[in-house]
């Protein structure tokens, strides 16, 4: 008696082809193209609200370091700044730099606003230097019908008071540096942020 055996034959798999696997990999590289350009806005967006944010707080530190700690008169003064009277010259201005410093965040150390009309200690690639830094130009205001106005820069001491405009810029670490001697050429409106008009009480 001849006895037959039955074989289970199972299902064969067929692979992806080559063709599938293309598609497949297009398919996800768009996606994640697309993905990316959704992102890249909404970080441009974050990033300008928190430059703003910061601009408007270094802002209000100018305005008292103006009235608080900026000296009317004598060395290093307003009047000894503006006493051209030129409100075209960066030579009848005075340009004040101001950056941020931290030490260790981590630590929660408190961050440092430093104001100076220079750039001494500043540090583009210092840990400690964060943000952006601004540069502040204090420059002669047009006050009267002559060909500078009719206030007299020359003799503030004599006025009570010195009215003057304040225009805030913001830069990049790099190009901070070279602002000093070249202000036409970097202090530009496409960096301006603050423009307002000011004075300084005697």
């Amino acid at each position: 008696m001849c006895m037959m055996r039955k074989h289970n034959v199972l299902p064969t798999r067929r692979a992806f082809s080559l063709m599938e696997v293309v598609l497949a990999v297009g398919v996800i590289s768009i996606a994640v193209v697309a993905l990316l350009g959704l992102l890249a806005p909404t970080v441009s967006s974050v990033r300008h609200i928190v430059d703003k944010d910061s601009a408007i707080r270094i802002d209000g530190i100018v305005r008292s370091y103006i009235e608080d700690e900026l000296l009317y008169s004598g060395d290093g003064s307003v009047s000894q700044a503006l006493a051209g009277g030129d409100p075209d010259s960066f030579d009848d201005s005075m340009v004040l730099y101001i950056w941020e410093e931290q030490a260790n965040a981590l630590d929660g150390d408190a961050i440092t606003t430093i104001i100076q009309d220079d750039l001494g200690g500043y540090n583009a690639t210092g840990g400690d230097t964060i943000g952006v830094p601004y540069v502040v130009v204090l420059s002669p205001l047009i006050i009267g019908t002559g060909a500078n106005g009719d206030y007299d820069y020359t003799n503030a001491d004599n006025e009570g008071y010195i009215p003057f405009r304040v225009r805030m810029y913001q830069l990049d670490r790099s190009n901070v540096a070279a602002v000093a001697g070249s202000e036409d050429t970097y202090l530009t409106d496409s960096r301006l942020i603050f423009d307002y008009p000011s004075a300084k009480l005697q």
